[in-house]
């Protein structure tokens, strides 16, 4: 994916989130560990959102693309950020 069409994929979910009546808090929070490509807040709940986008289905769904290394590094992404937040 090309970082237009990652800035594009990106910005459509930030509108299916807020369709729903989540706010986007933050775009591509990267740190060493990883990066979180959408970080959302409703009155419940804080959701740490990770956008994938397959141009076709023979390559795997965009669920199965996140191996559990990448699974690991949202994960200590999204803990150092509700530290340092």
């Amino acid at each position: 994916m090309t970082h237009s069409s990652g800035a594009y994929w990106g910005e459509r979910a930030s509108q299916l989130i807020a369709s729903t009546g989540k706010t986007v808090i933050a775009r591509d929070y990267t740190i060493r560990f990883g990066e979180i490509n959408l970080i959302a807040l409703n009155s419940e709940r804080l959701v740490f959102i990770e956008v994938r986008y397959r141009r076709r289905s023979h390559f795997g769904s965009a669920l199965a693309s996140v191996s559990p290394a990448k699974q690991q590094k949202v994960l200590m992404t999204a803990q150092t950020f509700l530290a340092s937040h």
